[in-house]
């Protein structure tokens, strides 16, 4: 029943003017109504089959989903060939024209003593709804392809650089579907486009209560936590994403980084092997182990791990450098000089690396 009335809710924002919508709001907002009364239970009778059941035989609670036809010329309460009394007996459709009009079946006139309860326009009964038609679902549907479009519209812009022109379709998709994660999602990829760093973790955030389990929208979010220097609530998301994609190497890189910078090295290391197992030719994850062991000042370590780097890639002088300068800390002269001595024969006058070598091989 809280779904229905969203739904509803959602079809008069479209069209304010739709009567079906409106009239099965009313009822939707009744039967979620703390207290409200249960609908008059439906009786067949001897010999004659069961009646299509009308909005009156939906439970005003517990409703299931799919339980309401969405189809037109559906049945309606006029279709309903008897129902039970108060009393117990059971009343065919004079019976139930008789109530709304507040006059006894057999044409007499009510008693004063006994009144008929008067139904308000504002609390609706089921016997005066009419059935939930085509033009209640088409407009679902109409609404659902419209944001699409303006989604679409949204992702071109984007694409573009055409930042202003992207946000207003993604509000306007918003505007039509206020749940819609994906166009909540790049309002946050704007606003971070454009360094608003806590306009886009709002956002954000607010797309991923909109969809918690999309891997895309938790990344996101733990990359910006990481470049905003915020490694717990980047770890907490990095940690879910994992969760839904044990796999994604970004994740695994991006939670050993706020793993460091939160000093739990053990952790940052692991989370480093695990790129080394899931991806064997990914070499770069050398160069995270090499990194962290050199802040840890395990320089031992450190330095076979720019060496497999440096045996990756021969003609990238900077593994080698590295790997020198971890045998220079780790007070392996001798081989440090022969590093150092090598890399001022193959790098060129004007690299930016010579005045360094230069410098480590004075202190040798």
């Amino acid at each position: 029943t809280r779904e229905a009335k969203e739904l509803f809710a959602r079809v008069l924002t479209a069209e304010p003017a739709n009567p079906d919508a409106r009239r099965w709001l009313m009822v939707a907002e009744n039967s979620v109504r703390p207290g409200a009364a249960e609908p008059e239970k439906r009786t067949e009778r001897r010999g004659e089959p069961a009646a299509d059941p009308g909005p009156g035989d939906i439970p005003a609670a517990g409703r299931r989903p799919g339980s309401v036809s969405d189809t037109a010329g559906g049945p309606g309460p006029e279709t309903v060939a008897a129902r039970e009394g108060t009393d117990g007996a059971v009343v065919g459709a004079p019976a139930i024209a008789a109530r709304r009009s507040g006059r006894p079946a057999d044409g007499s006139v009510a008693r004063e003593t006994d009144p008929e309860p008067e139904e308000t326009e504002d609390e609706p009964g089921p016997e005066t709804m009419a059935p939930l038609g085509r033009n209640v679902s088409s407009t679902l549907q109409r609404m659902s392809g419209e944001v699409d479009a303006l989604v679409r519209k949204g992702e071109v812009a984007f694409k573009a650089s055409d930042l202003i022109s992207a946000e207003r379709y993604f509000r306007a998709a918003l505007a039509r579907n206020p749940g819609h994660a994906r166009s909540q999602y790049h309002l946050g990829l704007i606003h971070k486009a454009r360094r608003e760093t806590d306009k886009a973790l709002a956002a954000l955030e607010k797309a991923r209560q909109m969809n918690p389990r999309n891997v895309d929208i938790l990344l996101e979010l733990g990359q910006l936590y990481t470049e905003a220097n915020l490694p717990n609530p980047a770890i907490q998301r990095l940690e879910e994403l994992l969760t839904q994609d044990p796999n994604n190497l970004a994740g695994h890189y991006a939670l050993g980084v706020n793993y460091e910078k939160a000093r739990r090295y053990n952790r940052a290391e692991d989370e480093y092997r695990t790129i080394q197992k899931l991806y064997p030719d990914f070499i770069e994850a050398h160069d995270y182990l090499g990194n962290l062991y050199f802040t840890q000042r395990r320089f031992k370590q450190a330095c076979g791990e720019y060496e497999r780097l440096a045996e990756a890639r021969p003609k990238d002088p900077r593994p080698r450098f590295k790997m020198a300068v971890a045998l220079f800390y780790g007070n392996e002269r001798n081989r440090a000089r022969v590093e150092f001595t090598a890399l001022r024969r193959q790098l060129a006058p004007g690299d930016a690396l010579l005045p360094k070598v230069q410098g480590y091989l004075g202190k040798l």
